[in-house]
Parts: C-alpha cells; structure tokens; sequence
C-alpha cells in the first residue's frame, strides 16, 4: 500500500495512512489494524537488503530508483526524515512511525492554491518580472512606482496577506509592500523607516489638514540586512459587525531558521478597503517576488509552510536546514572548542562538589538529546550542591526528555527546579510525561519544570511551573538551607586551617627523631609547652616501641605526675575535632 502511494504521490509528499482508524474485523478473523503490522513488517524486510534489521542509505537509494526518478538530494531529505535519532541507519519503530505520522498540513502549493489574489514572479507575466544579470530570482522591481493590480481586491473582515520582499536601506519615513492607488493618501501596508511593519489608513484620523495618513506601526523591528529576502505577512481581524478599522492587525516576519515570528500587533485593520497595488514608491522595499492575499486568517503552521516552501531559493536556509525544520527539528551546529571546554569545566564543577551558585548552567551549549545522560550525572552526583539545572536554548527534543529527563525528574529527592525554555524542539509529546512525573512528587518539595518556548501546551507548561503555595514555601525553604550550608561550609574551612596551623606547629617529627631523655624532666604534664609536649610524645613512641616491638621496658620508672592515659588522649583529641580522621601514626603511636 505504500509503495503505490509512493508513486501516486511523488517524492516531495507522503501518504496519510489509515491505520488509526478504529480496527474493524475483516475476513478471516484477523483485523485492519493488524494485517497493516504485517504489511510494514514485510515492506520492510524487503528494502532491508542485507537482512541486518536496519536500512541503511544505499538501500534506501536503491529502493527509491526502482520508484521512480529521485535525485541523491531526495534520497537525503527522506533519509533525515526517517532516520529520527540520525544514526545513519533506519530501524523498524522509525519506519513504522514516519508511515504512521500525520500530515499537518496540505503544503504550500496548496495554500497557494486557494489565495484570492496570487502574483509570483517566477510565472508571472504582470508586469514583465526580471531576474539581475549577475543570476538570481525574477522579481518585480518599482523605478517607475508601484505594480498595479487588473482588478483591485475589496479586504473582507478576516485576511491575510503575504509577499516576498528583497529589503534594501530606506532614506524615507515609509515604503509600501501593497495599498490602495490613491499615491500614498489611502490604504497602505509596509514598513516606517526604524524598520517597524505597520498599516497606514486614513479613516484612523479625523484632521482633513494633516499632511500624513494616520499611521500605526509595531515596536519591534524587523531584524532584515539590507539586500536580503523577506516573508512579511499582515494578518487582519474586524471586530465590527460590519467591515471596519475597529480591529487589529498582527505583523509577522520570517526570514532565518526561527521562521515564522510575530513582531506585534497594531489597534486597527483594512478591513472594507482595497489593495490595488503593491511595490514602493520611495527605497526600502526594493522588490518583491511573491504577492498573495487570502479571505481568511491562515494559520501560523501553514505560514510555516509558506516560508519553507522558498526559503532555500531566496538564500534564506540552506537544504538540510530546512529539511530539518519541515520535521519540526532544527539541525544543531556543532560545539566549538571553547564550548566544549567550558561545558566540561562546569560538570566536573558540579560533579565533584565545588558548584558555588547551587546552580548547574549549561544553557546555550548546543546541548542535544545524547548529551543529556553525562549531564544528569554529574546533577546526581551534585545533587547535595546543586538545586537547579538550566537546559535552555539547546536543541533538545521530546525523545531526550522521555528517555532521559522524565527518569531523573521521578528520582528527585528534595526541591529542584529545571529550566528547558526556548528548547523549540521540544514537541507536545513529551508533556504529558513531564507532567506525571513532577505531579508524582510531593507538592510540599516544589519541584517545577520551566518549558516556555517549547512545542507544549498552554496547560502543561503551567502545571510544570508547579506555582502553588507548597512549592513556592519548598523553593524558600531550599534557599534558607542552602544559604546556611554554604555558611557552615565557609565556617568549617576557616576552623579547618586553623587546626591545621596548631597541628603543625605542635607535631613532632616522629619517633626515634633526637635524643629520648632517660627520665621526665618535668614534675606534672606540660600543658601549653610545645618543647615538652614533643619530649612527651617522643618518650612515648619510643618506650612503646621498646616494649612492644623489642620487648624491653620503658627507661622511664614512672609517667609525671598528672600524665595518665586520659590526660594524654584529651590532649590528642582535639587535634582530631572537626579534622578529617588521621591514621594512628599520624600521632607518632603504634
């Protein structure tokens, strides 16, 4: 059933297959759902060749060649679709799940389809397009103004619009991407000359004087070098009964690997006019490839769509690149050499105890999902030391976190907090996991996950933040115990050296070292005398090895008076509180 959906379809699309259908019983006693396992399981062994239980690139090439006509780049783009852990080989559960994966949307073609208005340079004959003589795509440029449309179209309440515009420096408060045609007194869509996508309509004022069409831009730029290609889109929406400037605007960009962002929202809307035209009268856009609008709002996935469906071709992505964000994945770059140094330094930090900020920080290191177990590790092995673990602005995804981090989250003993925002890899899937792990948690220890500008749902990334009243008296409560930990470390290392100066300013040099008195100099223990205190100690190492090593009997008829056993281990003791355990002959004693 593939294989022929294969050749129906092509290359560039893939079959929906119905196998999550409920399962109907069919002849023979078997079910749908069943005979479906057996159909992968054969097409499988079929295009593994060798029979070693995975499928490697060549066979998948060669598999392809008896299909049809694919080229070596459609062999790699399906290979990095299949091959989810990208270990240059496909297992059966990948297989099985790339034929099962849904698909999300109809692509660009589609949606191009079914805009009400459509110009695109590359087949177009509106205005005779032109490709520069240095190579390049064919575009609509505006030395003599803008292109204007054969028939202008009315905006309903609900649409969006989308062009393709090269971007060059702007020496005017405003260029145009598409209006009406009343010569920049009416309708206008473009972008102010601090790079701010926004809309002009002259219905937002009442002043007939003024010299300007009433303006309304957003306040984040566009982000856009001069010479580069663009994806700007409008997005508007009436809130009157009828069509209206009462509404709102959303201005959207996509021209790098972040794809489709909103820069912001403007308090009004075209809704009721017209766009006749589009392309500037003054520079900053300099031309445009591409120009559509549809009668309704399209959605953020297929905008998505539409921007990877030119990306590669405007020179915005490379093709693996965007091989990968079809898959919702984006490839990460390799680590640097000072990256890798410094990635190292703070988990041997952490591992071997020395975490001074009770934090592990490995943001923003290209971490990606096989990185995760060393990274867990030393957290566990810091775990007295380090309460918080921040993963954010890596390239993990929901395997990593199902296979890796789910564990370690159910292992927790005590408050932790884990930071995985701005990991857009991360799809829906793994939240219901992260959830059931942190909720299987006592409340009172305030365990939270952060996953801001993940692919999870509203409603998971705020169960993870765990914000009730137990957890934010457990993340006090942590801070209160860590702070006093660190103190009584710092206490104890100040103790520490000073019993170490008293000792070794106290200590002998061992037994047998200058000459043993034949008897005590002196009439009771030496309390405070350092000279005495060694010819103690050096009597006592020296008679106890007479005695027990030669068997001969101590010189000394008698201890000083006040010099019993007790006396003497008091005096050893305190060379030992609060120092790590000394072996016996650190004493001079046997």
């Amino acid at each position: 059933v593939w294989l022929k959906s294969c050749r129906r379809l092509g290359p560039r699309c893939r079959p929906r297959p119905a196998l999550r259908r409920k399962a109907t019983r069919v002849g023979g006693g078997g079910t749908m759902a069943r005979r479906a396992k057996a159909l992968m399981r054969e097409a499988f062994e079929k295009w593994d060749d060798d029979g070693n239980g995975t499928i490697s690139r060549d066979e998948l090439a060669g598999v392809l060649k008896q299909l049809g006509d694919f080229k070596a780049k459609d062999v790699e783009r399906i290979m990095v679709e299949v091959d989810r852990n990208g270990d240059g080989q496909i297992q059966y559960m990948e297989f099985v799940d790339w034929l099962m994966r849904p698909v999300v949307t109809a692509g660009a073609a589609a949606l191009l389809s079914t805009a009400a208005l459509l110009c695109r340079a590359e087949s177009s004959t509106l205005g005779d397009p032109t490709a520069p003589e240095g190579g390049g795509e064919k575009r609509w440029t505006f030395g003599a103004g803008p292109l204007r449309l054969e028939k202008a179209l009315p905006l309903p309440k609900e649409h969006t619009i989308a062009a393709w515009v090269l971007m060059e420096a702007m020496t005017e408060d405003w260029s145009q991407v598409c209006g009406d045609t009343r010569d920049g007194w009416g309708l206008s869509y473009g972008v102010s000359s601090g790079g701010h996508l926004g809309v002009q309509d002259p219905r937002l004022g009442n002043d007939p004087t003024a010299r300007k069409v009433p303006r309304k831009t957003v306040d984040e730029p566009l982000d856009a070098e001069p010479g580069s290609w663009a994806l700007l889109v409008f997005r508007g929406m009436c809130e009157s009964a009828g069509p209206s400037t009462h509404g709102c605007t959303e201005c959207l960009v996509a021209n790098d690997a972040r794809c489709l962002r909103l820069l912001g929202t403007v308090p009004c809307v075209g809704a009721g006019l017209v766009v006749g035209e589009f392309g500037s009268r003054s520079p900053g856009v300099a031309a445009v490839a591409s120009f559509a609008v549809w009668p309704r709002l399209v959605s953020d996935e297929e905008l998505r769509e539409l921007f990877l469906w030119d990306a590669v071709r405007f020179s915005r992505l490379g093709e693996d690149e965007a091989a990968w964000l079809r898959l919702n994945r984006r490839r990460a770059p390799s680590r640097s050499d000072e990256e890798s140094e410094v990635l190292a330094a703070r988990l041997h930090a952490a591992a071997s105890g020395k975490s001074s900020t009770g934090v592990l920080d490995v943001s923003n290191l290209k971490l990606v999902d096989d990185d995760l177990p060393r990274v867990l590790a030393a957290a566990e092995m810091a775990y007295t030391d380090v309460s918080a673990l921040i993963l954010s602005g890596n390239y993990l995804t929901e395997e990593g976190v199902k296979a890796h981090l789910v564990p370690f989250v159910r292992s927790l003993i005590g408050n932790f907090r884990i930071d995985l925002r701005e990991n857009a890899d991360i799809n829906c899937d793994a939240g219901a996991p992260l959830v059931e792990a942190v909720a299987g948690l006592p409340a009172s220890w305030g365990v939270s996950v952060d996953a801001r500008g993940t692919g999870l749902t509203g409603e998971a990334m705020a169960k993870l933040l765990n914000q009730t009243p137990e957890a934010q008296m457990a993340v006090m409560v942590a801070a209160r115990e860590q702070k006093r930990a660190q103190e009584q470390c710092e206490l104890y290392v100040s103790k520490q050296a000073e019993i170490e100066a008293r000792w070794a300013a106290e200590v002998d040099s061992g037994p047998g070292d200058g000459e043993v008195p034949d008897g005590p100099p002196f009439d009771k223990f030496p309390d405070g005398d350092v000279e005495k205190l060694k010819s103690v100690r050096k009597y006592l190492a020296k008679a106890g090895s007479d005695l027990y090593d030669i068997g001969e009997r101590s010189a000394w008829d008698g201890l000083p008076n006040n010099c019993a056993s007790g006396q003497l281990i008091a005096h050893f003791t305190y060379l030992c509180k609060e120092v790590e355990l000394r072996d016996i002959s650190d004493f001079t004693l046997r």
